[in-house]
């Protein structure tokens, strides 16, 4: 209607919703996260709706005690956390909306074993040609690792197995018992004989064994026995007499 002094008057219409309180949504979820055992892993998620909005962070679809804020972070990691889920569930007077859980991996500790082994004796003498009994003696240190596995894994010589001459005596390295050693078992005695060229300052046979602990990593620890010369006759950890 035109009509002179009568004023226009116009409504515009709100969404019916306008003003009512909108429930939470996840805008952007917590992520996978890997971090090593020991060191602590954070969660965070994104949410939108009408404030104020409430957390609570689940493990394993457990509530965890005190985490209520939009981030949580774990105490330091165990290898039992491994493969553990984590969710949270947002809320506010209009509902809640709950996220997909996110995965936790937890890595072995980078530790690498010490180790030291001594021989028993470490010192042939007389150069006999017999065979000795040699017993080993291992140290090892892990922090990550209390049991870490042991193995031989070589005895060599410096000189020859046979072939130097009178008196020589073939398999010079051999298991107690006699045979072969088993490499790659934890063996801690074994026969080494009592032989060296005449021609040389002494045979010198290494004994190598490996450490290896439960996240893969390893360490080699030596030591050597001798068959030297006359002059060797009064080392202190010697087998045999001179003769």
């Amino acid at each position: 209607d035109n009509t002179p002094g009568i004023s226009q008057i116009f409504f515009s219409r709100l969404p019916a919703d306008a003003g009512a309180n909108q429930p939470p949504t996840i805008v952007t979820p917590p992520a996978n996260q890997t971090v090593t055992a020991g060191q602590t892993a954070t969660f965070s998620v994104t949410a939108s709706g009408t404030a104020p909005l409430s957390y609570q962070w689940q493990k394993n679809g457990a509530d965890i005690n005190g985490a209520t804020l939009a981030s949580y972070t774990t105490p330091a990691t165990a290898a039992q956390d491994n493969g553990a889920e984590f969710r949270v569930v947002v809320s506010n007077s209009a509902g809640k909306a709950t996220s997909n859980p996110a995965t936790l991996t937890v890595s072995p500790p980078e530790c690498s074993p010490t180790s030291r082994v001594s021989l028993s004796p470490d010192t042939l003498w007389s150069p006999n040609h017999k065979l000795v009994q040699i017993t080993a003696t291992l140290e090892t240190s892990d922090g990550c690792d209390a049991n870490p596995a042991v193995t031989l894994e070589s005895i060599t010589s410096n000189e020859p197995d046979n072939g130097l001459g009178d008196g020589d005596e073939p398999n010079d390295i051999q298991a107690v018992g006699g045979g072969p050693i088993p490499f790659g078992t934890y063996v801690r005695s074994f026969l080494l004989r009592a032989e060296r060229s005449g021609m040389r300052a002494g045979r010198v046979y290494t004994v190598n064994y490996m450490v290896r602990n439960a996240s893969g990593n390893k360490s080699l620890a030596s030591a050597q026995v001798s068959v030297g010369s006359q002059a060797t006759e009064a080392s202190p950890n010697r087998s045999g007499r001179k003769k």
